[in-house]
């Protein structure tokens, strides 16, 4: 293992807040201002489960070298055939933005270089195993390494087109170790099960790469196991009692179609009642000028679920207006968010 830096910024920057609640809830220091700007810090770590060594870049938030407490930890995986440069080169201006502007929290922003289409997958002939990875050695790796939060609130996963797909299947199968998933553009397709697949749903991924993943000829139960969209019907009681807060996002122009894999995603959530927001974005394609105010709104997302929302006395109002004829009905709401009130009928 190395880490060395790079890129350093000076200047003032001001405690930061996202929508107001952000500073208290992180236990930023009570000082007005730090002098140290945002670093990127460049790593490597050795494993036998895969191609070694595994380079990334870690983007250090302003003042981290003072902070008293530690930081939430975002993995945040790039797209097939990237690496740990979308982040160095390509991110680090948004979150140093941000981070200035004060609309995101203190945070270590990760990016680790991956085979270039593996899927963040474990390889069915075990060749690669990226997701053993990831979920075991290279996250004890970084909690060891930088000042980063341990517990799931303070773990934060995201990721764009195979990243998007990687950052869903990471967060289902393991919503013990992930407090939010913000998957930008997941590369999925609209099916939950292989026999499904039409040329539509992977004209852009040839035959000998799923097979050099899934089994050749592709296991048809081991496609099914990793597809996020399964591990969700399959896994949606543990997902909904972990409370795993859920971003999901695409274009509607998006070259590769992969907006109607989104958009069964979020049917999938929602037939299992599995709570989330989804955005559809008019004329954004999977490339392009949108993509970095997108990547903006899933940063917001993922600090807003490091805190508690204050008390809405204007919210609370309402529904106390509206309890009694609540009160009267036989069913609840989708998602059961007045179950109680439902249930208890006039004694509410």
């Amino acid at each position: 293992m190395a880490v060395s830096e790079a890129g350093a910024t000076e200047g003032e920057y001001a405690i930061y807040a996202v929508r107001g609640l952000i500073a208290a809830a992180v236990g930023l220091l009570a000082t007005a201002a730090v002098a140290q700007g945002p670093r990127l810090a460049s790593g490597s770590l050795e494993s036998e489960l895969v191609p070694s060594p595994v380079e990334y870049y870690a983007l250090l938030p302003p003042g981290y070298d003072d902070l008293e407490e530690p930081v939430p930890l975002v993995l945040n995986l790039h797209g097939g055939g990237g690496s740990r440069d979308v982040l160095g080169v390509r991110q680090q201006p948004i979150f140093v933005g941000m981070w200035e502007a004060g609309t995101l929290p203190p945070m270590v922003i990760v990016t680790p270089s991956v085979t270039r289409r593996c899927f963040y997958m474990d390889y069915r002939d075990g060749s690669q195993k990226w997701e053993s990875f990831l979920i075991g050695p290279f996250l004890a790796h970084l909690r060891e390494t930088f000042n980063v939060r341990t517990d799931r609130r303070g773990t934060l996963v995201t990721g764009i087109s195979m990243g998007g797909m990687g950052s869903l299947r990471l967060a289902f199968k393991y919503p013990e170790t992930f407090g939010a998933v913000a998957s930008m553009e997941p590369g999925i397709e609209p099916i939950d099960d292989w026999n499904d697949m039409r040329p539509k749903h992977r004209f852009w991924r040839a035959d000998d790469l799923m097979e050099m993943i899934y089994g050749s000829p592709v296991d048809r139960e081991y496609w099914n196991a990793n597809n996020p969209a399964t591990i969700a019907q399959a896994r949606a009681d543990a997902i909904r009692e972990s409370g795993l807060r859920i971003f999901l996002e695409a274009g509607d122009e998006d070259a590769y179609w992969l907006y109607e894999g989104t958009e069964f995603m979020h049917q999938v959530l929602w037939d299992q009642k599995i709570r989330h927001e989804y955005r559809l974005y008019y004329g954004a394609d999977h490339t392009g000028r949108t993509l970095v105010p997108r990547t903006r709104e899933a940063y917001l997302f993922l600090a807003s679920t490091l805190v508690d929302p204050e008390p809405d006395p204007a919210a609370e109002r309402s529904r106390q207006r509206l309890a009694p004829m609540k009160a009267n009905l036989t069913e609840a709401d989708h998602y059961d968010v007045d179950k109680a009130l439902i249930e208890g009928g006039e004694d509410q």
